[in-house]
């Protein structure tokens, strides 16, 4: 006994003594919220999260979830007890946590897609971040992942969503145009505030699409919606008549900077006469922004967030009559453009 005590006295003497003692904790601490991401990303991913919304054993819930690693799964939960989100008595484990309780609502897809994006997209890219800095191009990593990305993406519906349908309120318009419209939230919001509008959406992603037309279903929005699998720049628009408002929201990043205007421009045609909103988060102050800029940098078909100077130049420079620039939510690096375009007597003349 007095061997352990001395062992332990040494080792807090050695602890205090240690030049970078306080970075070391701070550090330490900062692990298990890590930890806590890694495995709410990889049990909502695999469906453990899911399964238990009933209590159970591992082999219970590896049954629920589809999963054949029995061993496997209970380690997995055996974590989720270790960070706090799940519990465990007499080999049953239960949801504890506020953001697996969440999760496993089925009510908040945006954390779900948030975790996941985490773990699946922004993970191998730091992992290979030192290659990119030392000059690899950048990698294909958002090619499997169009999905996920669109469900994270979610999380500005509590921000955008509300701008989007104050929007639509005031102008009514009688047709709608999403360019990349994800999962369909923004058409929900935009529906809401336009209840007779007819809306299109546009996306590229076949995953992000299905969840879309789910959507559209579920809300009550499918007798009114029209949803393409198409890039804005080949979408054979059949359409004599221009749209009332179109909308980019969170995708002018997907276009290289020196395309942007060109793209405006393009929509600016869609909407004679109407009304574009471009929406998109900016830098910013706050460590998300500068995340989503580091690995959009390194991501291909991707490119640097904007700032709001620089989209307010492309909208001018794409030719609308004016251009109003708004920031939806300070510090948090979301801000809009409302630009109202020329009709095509007057683009005629241009």
């Amino acid at each position: 006994m007095q061997r352990r005590v001395s062992a332990v006295a040494e080792t807090a003497r050695h602890l205090i003594a240690s030049r970078n003692r306080l970075a070391r904790a701070a550090l330490v601490r900062d692990v298990e919220p890590w930890l806590r991401v890694q495995f709410l990303g990889a049990a909502a991913r695999c469906g453990v999260v899911g399964a238990l919304r009933e209590q159970g054993t591992s082999a219970e819930i590896a049954r629920r979830a589809g999963l054949a690693d029995v061993d496997l799964v209970g380690a997995l939960l055996d974590l989720g007890v270790a960070v706090g989100e799940l519990s465990e008595r007499s080999g049953r484990y239960r949801l504890r946590g506020r953001r697996a309780r969440a999760i496993a609502s089925g009510d908040a897809d945006d954390l779900a897609g948030l975790v996941e994006e985490l773990v699946a997209y922004a993970a191998p890219i730091y992992a290979h971040l030192d290659e990119h800095v030392a000059g690899a191009p950048a990698g294909p990593y958002a090619s499997e992942a169009g999905a996920v990305i669109a469900r994270a993406s979610q999380l500005a519906e509590h921000v955008v969503g509300p701008f989007l349908a104050a929007v639509a309120s005031e102008r009514q318009p009688a047709s709608v145009l999403d360019v990349g419209c994800g999962t369909g939230v923004n058409l929900r919001w935009l529906g809401r505030g336009a209840p007779e509008a007819h809306l299109v959406g546009l996306e590229v992603d076949a995953g992000a699409l299905l969840l879309a037309t789910d959507n559209a279903e579920r809300w009550g929005l499918a007798d009114r919606t029209e949803l393409h699998l198409v890039a804005l720049d080949q979408w054979p628009n059949t359409s004599d008549e221009p749209f009332d408002l179109v909308v980019l929201a969170q995708n002018v990043y997907y276009w290289p900077p020196e395309d942007r205007a060109a793209v405006l421009e393009q929509v600016r045609k869609l909407a004679a006469g109407g009304t574009v909103v471009v929406v998109s988060t900016t830098p910013g102050a706050l460590a998300f922004g500068r995340h989503l800029d580091l690995v959009l940098r390194v991501t291909a078909g991707n490119w640097r967030l904007p700032t709001l100077a620089e989209l307010r130049e492309d909208a001018m420079a794409a030719g609308f009559e004016s251009v109003e620039a708004r920031v939806l939510a300070p510090r948090t690096g979301i801000v809009a453009l409302v630009a109202e375009a020329p009709d095509g007597a007057a683009d005629a003349e241009r």
